[in-house]
């Protein structure tokens, strides 16, 4: 059940989250590093082979599996990492932004909270181990499992079926403003995150933290 709204968060009822530099930090340079630390090849190579390949692509909409995806990285360049190897290579890019975290916590108190990001097997395992959000999300969903990405009118719906939400009190907190105008297109509210200070500012102004 969704916590019945205050009257400082008004008609909103629900957060949708989006996580990939929203909650987290992406930093594909930190992969590219760790795969010419463990292949001797540079990060060109490692764009050909996972994002050029289409691999990348594949895994996000969940037509391929990560135990299917590293053999055929490994082709690509007659490479031999091992799964575990290339977990943590692709891991590498991802790291978690406290203070926004922080902010899900806060709002969660006022308001039911989701995860709603276009995001593959590797990346969701990980942020699925992050305990912060374990503790105040109430519903993951990811591109992966449902077969499109944002901004895809099906991966909202499923979202906001998995909430239990009407669109009209829901908001959407994403960084790409294609996402915000689609979910804007549903009836729901959105805001673009592009950086702490102006997110906090949107949810002051919704009432969904304390000034």
């Amino acid at each position: 059940m969704n916590p019945e709204p205050t009257s400082r968060s008004s008609a909103i009822r629900t957060v949708l989250w989006d996580v990939g530099d929203v909650l987290y930090d992406v930093d594909l340079d930190r992969s590219r590093r760790r795969w010419t630390d463990t292949t001797g090849l540079d990060g060109e190579h490692f764009d050909r082979a996972f994002f050029h390949s289409g691999i990348w692509s594949r895994l996000e909409l969940g037509q391929m599996t990560p135990e299917e995806a590293v053999p055929a990285i490994n082709a690509v360049y007659g490479t031999a990492v091992a799964p575990q190897q290339f977990y943590r290579i692709w891991n590498d890019a991802i790291s978690p932004r406290p203070a926004q975290i922080g902010l899900v916590a806060s709002t969660s108190r006022l308001v039911a909270c989701g995860v709603i990001s276009n995001t593959d097997p590797i990346h969701a395992a990980t942020m699925q181990q992050n305990q912060d959000l374990m503790r105040v999300i109430q519903s993951w969903t990811f591109s992966f499992e449902v077969g499109v990405e944002k901004p895809d009118p099906s991966i909202y719906w499923t979202a906001l079926q998995r909430m239990q939400a009407e669109p009209a009190h829901v908001l959407l907190v994403d960084d790409k403003l294609v996402n915000v105008q689609a979910a804007r297109g549903l009836g729901m509210d959105a805001v673009l995150c592009s950086d702490l200070a102006s997110l906090v500012r949107e949810l002051e102004a919704r009432g969904l933290i304390g000034r």
